[in-house]
């Protein structure tokens, strides 16, 4: 928490949106709500192609005693599953010859809703290149989903730490955009581990 997964999403698709401009952006990302210095909770705010459209933002959770509860915080399991419906549409997503899905992040929050976990592995295993997914998970926890996810053979894993996280941004974007014209699944994971073996 805190070492800055959202923040180089974010500069990512800034990146490759520079790149390539006709590429379909689906997905989520999650961000804090702070009231001043105080966090407060957490947004969900849902990727669409347009850069310049505004992203639509719905409440994760807030500070609260509703449930279902994490630790302080009352999770809203309805506006995930909007988010789910909305921007992890397969019928969407398989339609097109070329797309990046953002899931960040298969987390404790987000598995809470029901619906979840089974669309990002449905996700898992219709996506082919020239289509990628790139996600964010918490790692040092044991989440018996996420350690599913971490077992299986077409997903790699990237630690970020604060010592490479300003440079790991400008990496991932390289690699996602000669990955997503990559004519070979063999290729594009030789590219991607090689690049995860320079970063570590």
């Amino acid at each position: 928490p805190g070492v800055g997964k959202t923040t180089c999403i974010q500069k990512v698709l800034a990146i490759l949106r520079r790149k390539i401009p006709s590429l379909l952006i689906k997905g989520f990302y999650t961000k804090e709500c702070r009231e001043g210095s105080q966090r407060i909770g957490f947004d969900l705010v849902s990727l669409n192609r347009a850069a310049v459209a505004a992203p639509r933002t719905e409440i994760l959770a807030r500070v609260g005693q509703k449930k279902p509860k994490l630790g302080k915080y009352s999770v809203n399991v309805d506006n995930v599953r909007n988010v789910v419906a909305r921007s992890l549409s397969l019928n969407r997503i398989r339609s097109q010859s070329k797309a990046l899905i953002i899931i960040d992040e298969v987390g404790k929050m987000e598995i809470l809703c029901d619906g979840f976990f089974p669309a990002v592995e449905k996700l898992l295993d219709i996506t082919q290149l020239p289509s990628i997914i790139l996600g964010t998970i918490p790692i040092s926890k044991k989440i018996p989903q996420v350690d599913a996810l971490k077992a299986r053979e077409d997903t790699l894993i990237l630690m970020m730490t604060k010592s490479n996280r300003d440079e790991l941004a400008t990496v991932l974007a390289s690699v996602i955009f000669e990955a997503l014209n990559s004519v070979s699944e063999t290729s594009a994971k030789e590219l991607l581990s090689s690049y995860i073996v320079d970063v570590d």
